[in-house]
């Protein structure tokens, strides 16, 4: 269910520096997937046995990694959307805000990611207040080195906004909002591949008005403009750069052509591709599907 993309047949790493290594959370398909909440995908019925299938495939592809020290996989719950535990909880430098996310009908989902963070020591779980009016989705939260932009969408309100930053700018990472009124996250359009690589933004109506607000924040860092909203939602783990499998010739072609730049960057950096349809049926994305913690 996943292949690699313009890569050699094994997990992408590099020996000859210190690695970082990860934890990621993951969480079991629920037997209720098919009844996830589902705006922005076609009305295609989702298959939960492929589903669980092809998030078995993920997390594999994740323990094959070499910078991932362990996957902690929660068991899923009857809540449809679970699967999608990213929305859950956002965690940088030690410190992590379990949420209170946007749609009523997944509150509850983060009481088992609440659980697996305080197994791992974390030095500071600020737990939103779930009766106040603030929300935060983790599918709205980026993070680029020492700045955390945060998508203000149907999902992500001002007051969410001001509880990561009374938690993260303390750390040093500088907390910014986004507007985001062309997709369910932040996330769903634009993610950082890392510091090698940059942004991939989607192309569409907000193209313009995100690259802009990016070269302004971190000039530093290219934009790459992807085909289409799956194909920007990129997630980098150590030197292995996860991405959803291309099903369009724009798609395929866009890869390649990424794969190459990143050769003749000479970055040790390699796509890896992951069969996520069933979960695209439910409005997700790669990144979805995991929380990535410092080990």
């Amino acid at each position: 269910f996943f292949f690699f993309s313009n890569t050699p047949s094994h997990t992408p790493h590099t020996a000859h520096r210190a690695m970082t290594r990860y934890i990621a959370i993951t969480r079991q398909v629920s037997p209720q997937f098919s009844n996830a909440i589902s705006k922005y995908a076609s009305a295609s019925v989702i298959d939960v046995a492929n589903a669980s299938a092809q998030h078995a495939a993920y997390v594999s592809a994740l323990r094959e990694n070499p910078a991932i020290a362990d996957v902690l996989e929660l068991d899923a719950c009857e809540l449809p959307d679970c699967v999608f535990v990213e929305d859950n909880a956002i965690v940088a430098r030690g410190h992590a805000v379990v949420t209170k996310m946007g749609a009523a009908s997944r509150r509850g989902e983060e009481i088992a990611v609440h659980e697996a963070l305080k197994r791992l020591g974390l030095k500071h779980i600020e737990v939103m207040d779930q009766h106040a009016d603030g929300c935060v989705d983790g599918g709205d939260v980026m993070l680029a080195e020492d700045v955390m932009y945060v998508g203000q969408s149907e999902r992500t309100n001002s007051q969410g906004l001001q509880v990561l930053k009374s938690v993260f700018e303390p750390t040093g990472i500088s907390v910014v909002g986004v507007d985001v009124d062309a997709a369910l996250h932040l996330k769903s359009v634009v993610t950082f591949a890392g510091a090698d690589v940059g942004f991939v933004l989607a192309k569409g109506d907000f193209h313009e008005r995100i690259a802009s607000f990016l070269r302004k924040t971190q000039p530093q860092y290219p934009i790459h403009t992807a085909p289409t909203l799956a194909d920007a939602n990129l997630l980098r783990i150590g030197q292995a750069i996860y991405h959803a499998k291309p099903t369009q010739e724009l798609s395929r072609t866009f890869f390649a052509q990424l794969s190459q730049q990143l050769k003749q960057n000479q970055s040790p950096a390699q796509l890896v591709a992951i069969d996520n349809s069933e979960f695209q049926k439910a409005d997700g994305a790669i990144t979805c599907c995991s929380i990535i913690v410092d080990a």
